[in-house]
């Protein structure tokens, strides 16, 4: 049941501005977030203060000597996370391969700032707004570095079918399994299938498809309802074809 902000709390009751009351309440959660840390860390490899910490992509502590430690998942994404922990995963495998290699601490550091500008900007400031990405502008961010994103433009001429898809359908990790590494040969069709995947395991019973007249049939059936009973009015009655003709007559668009 969603409820209207809260006035004021008794002993067991809530009192709403909208005048309503919910009664013998037994407890409130206050759903205000959580506070994240790594305990099991020494501070001077992960240091947290007010639920910020400096971290490359959302992933790799930037003064580390060696890059051998990662954070997979650590975001607040507003979307699913399971596609990005997938495609982190692919370019911390990279990096501890020796397959690309991290910036410079400056390098980093001047991203993680920029970040944070720009999260402050969006959100107000406040321990909740720390790790919170879009998902798709930050998949493309880490597809970019990973050398597995999409090339849309050159997608339009040499599949138009599989690049409409991309464009206008739902975002999906196989997109970016279509080039660079780690290609899947069933990544074409899981994107063209996407939809049937989705509607098809919610449909719980077959309904029969109503076949139903077209816009302009229905609209020209409207305007003859109206204008018909008008002109039989029209041809019956001297006061509304005199009216009629007299309005015929105005002039409406008088210039002088």
């Amino acid at each position: 049941m969603v409820k209207d902000n809260i006035q004021s709390i008794s002993e067991h009751d809530v009192y709403f501005v909208d005048g309503t009351i919910e009664r013998d309440i037994d407890a409130i959660v206050y759903c205000t977030g959580y506070k994240f840390g790594f305990p099991f860390l020494d501070s001077s490899i992960i240091e947290v203060k007010e639920n910020k910490c400096d971290l490359y992509k959302y992933i790799f502590p930037p003064h580390l000597k060696h890059p051998t430690l990662a954070m997979i998942g650590f975001i607040q994404p507003v979307g699913a996370i399971m596609p990005i922990s997938e495609i982190q995963s692919r370019w911390v495998t990279q990096i501890f391969t020796k397959q690309a290699k991290l910036p410079s601490v400056s390098v980093m550091m001047a991203d993680i700032q920029k970040k944070r500008k720009k999260m402050a900007l969006r959100y107000i400031e406040s321990p909740r707004h720390t790790i919170e990405v879009d998902v798709i502008p930050y998949m493309d961010e880490i597809a970019k570095l990973v050398g597995c994103m999409p090339n849309l433009f050159g997608m339009f001429f040499t599949d138009p079918k599989l690049a409409f898809k991309c464009v206008f359908g739902p975002c999906t990790p196989p997109q970016y399994r279509l080039r660079g590494p780690h290609v899947w040969k069933g990544a074409k069709k899981a994107i063209e299938s996407v939809n049937d995947n989705v509607i098809i395991p919610i449909c719980t019973r077959q309904v029969k498809m109503v076949h139903r007249s077209s816009s302009f049939t229905s609209n020209l059936m409207i305007i003859c309802c109206v204008l018909i009973p008008f002109y039989i009015a029209y041809r019956k009655n001297a006061k509304v074809g005199a009216a009629v003709h007299s309005f015929g007559k105005l002039n409406l668009f008088n210039y002088g």
